[in-house]
């Protein structure tokens, strides 16, 4: 029988022959995820023995993510402001800069007196809205979130699901960015957060192998990648409350351009802001009183 120890290494080599970045850290999240026990709890468990049953589910999700699946679809979740969401290839990985966004959002919206309303514009696994709900609480009277995809929806149904969340307050719907009933039905907002597809169309077949697990929808953003986020701009000004805010997680070199037209669509107080690694990735802008 393989030790915790010798099962790390040798799954660490199968991942780093396959160019697998972080190959230990994946293999690690992988056995704690079979085993049911904490990534740093390995530690404590070196020497013992794993059996066949432990091993064979272990050899399939190394096989997938040596495929360069993405570690949260193998592990099926991921961690997002410290809540677990469902992860899989109906939506878009929740990444850490969108992290961000919400953090960011979450400020705005505490911001305003009163009910809060939020909307989270192509909802993908449903991480912004669900947790922008979590955190308002008592304050929230309602979270809208609404994606044109149905398989994006059963996943942030499924996330939905996994929290304790008040069904009246909290509506999952179909619309194209924000011309679906269901927006129109539950405006004006005080928040409108967005993290659409920003990537050129022609830039999508070079991405990172892992990426292109994600689904094209999710991804492309028209010819210069900024399709969805100029549509949205135009049409999100009626369905913000006097003084809400709009907030938009860009691609690298997007925010100038996106600040630009914002104000051309007679936005104020528009600033770019950037991520915790000093990209641009941000535009944040308010309606007029």
């Amino acid at each position: 029988m393989k030790s915790v120890l010798e099962t790390i290494q040798s799954g660490t080599q199968y991942l780093e022959a396959r160019d697998v970045p972080e190959a230990r850290l994946s293999m690690e999240h992988m056995l704690a995820s079979v085993l049911e026990c904490k990534r740093l709890d390995l530690y404590m468990m070196f020497d013992r023995p794993l059996g066949e049953a432990e091993l064979a589910p272990l050899r399939e999700m190394l096989k997938r993510r040596g495929k360069r699946e993405p570690l949260q679809h193998v592990l099926g979740t991921v961690d997002f402001l410290g809540y677990e969401f469902a992860s899989d290839a109906r939506g878009l990985v929740a990444r850490p800069e969108t992290e961000e966004l919400v953090e960011e959002g979450l400020k705005l919206a505490r911001g305003f007196d009163g009910p809060l309303r939020v909307l989270d514009v192509g909802t993908g696994s449903g991480v912004i809205g669900l947790t922008m709900a979590l955190e308002l609480g008592d304050r929230l009277e309602r979270s809208v979130m609404v994606d044109l995809s149905i398989d994006a929806r059963s996943l942030a149904a499924e996330n939905y699901a996994r929290h304790e969340l008040d069904g009246e307050r909290v509506i999952i719907g179909e619309s194209d960015l924000v011309s679906g009933a269901v927006v129109a039905e539950h405006a004006p907002y005080h928040v409108i957060l967005a993290n659409l597809p920003y990537i050129p169309s022609g830039e999508i077949p070079g991405l990172d192998a892992e990426v292109q697990f994600d689904p094209k929808m999710a991804l492309d953003g028209g010819d210069d990648g900024l399709d969805l986020v100029r549509r949205l701009l135009t049409d999100a000004r009626k369905h913000l409350v006097a003084g809400g805010w709009i907030g938009l997680e860009l691609g690298i070199g997007q925010t100038e351009s996106v600040v630009a037209f914002a104000e051309s669509q007679g936005y104020l107080d528009v600033r770019a802001e950037e991520d915790m690694a000093g990209i641009a990735r941000f535009v944040y802008a308010r309606m007029s009183e």
